[in-house]
Order: C-alpha cells, then sequence, then structure tokens
C-alpha cells in the first residue's frame, strides 16, 4: 500500500425522509481494504485511543442499521507512526471489550477486526477482536 488515500472510496448515500419529505445523507463506510468496506477513524494525538473504538462501534452501529452492507472492521490509521504501539493497541482492544454502558450492562460489540494503518509505512497491522 502506497497512500490510505489510493484506498479511499468515497460514496454518498441519500434517502427521502418519509416523515418530513426531506432527503437525508445516510451514513457511509469510509474505505474498503482487502475488498471489506469500513469505518476509518484518524489518531491524531498521542496517548490513548481506547475510546476511539468504543465511539466508532456506536457509529458503525447506526451505519449497519441505515444501510445494506454489514461492518465489523475499523481502521485505525495514524498520521504520526510515533502514535502507535503494541501496548497501547492491546490497551485499547482490552478496553474496548470490556467497556460497560451508564448501566453496568457491556456493550455490543460490532468491531470485531481492527486494521491498523501508519503513514509512511507499507504493513498493515490486523488485530481479532
Amino acid at each position: 500500500m502506497a497512500e490510505l488515500k489510493n484506498l479511499t472510496e468515497v460514496k454518498m448515500l441519500s434517502r427521502v425522509n418519509p416523515s418530513t419529505g426531506l432527503v437525508e445523507i445516510l451514513p457511509c463506510l469510509d474505505i474498503r481494504l482487502n475488498d471489506v468496506p469500513m469505518d476509518i477513524k484518524s489518531v491524531t494525538k498521542d496517548g490513548w485511543f481506547g475510546g476511539a473504538l468504543v465511539s466508532k462501534n456506536s457509529q458503525l452501529g447506526n451505519v449497519n442499521k441505515k444501510t445494506n452492507v454489514e461492518s465489523d472492521c475499523l481502521c485505525l490509521y495514524f498520521h504520526n507512526p510515533d502514535y502507535y504501539s503494541e501496548g497501547r493497541m492491546q490497551n485499547a482492544i482490552n478496553y474496548y471489550k470490556n467497556f460497560k454502558k451508564d448501566d453496568g450492562t457491556p456493550i455490543e460489540q460490532r468491531i470485531h477486526r481492527v486494521y491498523v494503518v501508519r503513514k509512511d509505512n507499507s504493513d498493515v497491522l490486523d488485530y481479532e477482536i
């Protein structure tokens, strides 16, 4: 992989809201990697990124409900490769796997695979959750 932008596939999906008659832009998945549609999250700060998995999990659920695509993958893109480390990734996965809602019940885990892409690095790391 030369650059992440070469993988980008953007499609705007819309529908007419039956109750208002207005056109709504539907949420959509950002990229295809290994022919699998998925959302992408750019990690732009050094530090903790476990919350990104939790927030994207919720967003992925919304996309899956509103489109005919079932996706269970997320791509984390590190513009600064120094923000990534194996230890931080494992901590983020553990945080996600053990995350609880406000009422103490576990979230429905929709993300089952995370791909990690680092700028200027051709290796795509693959984590099964």
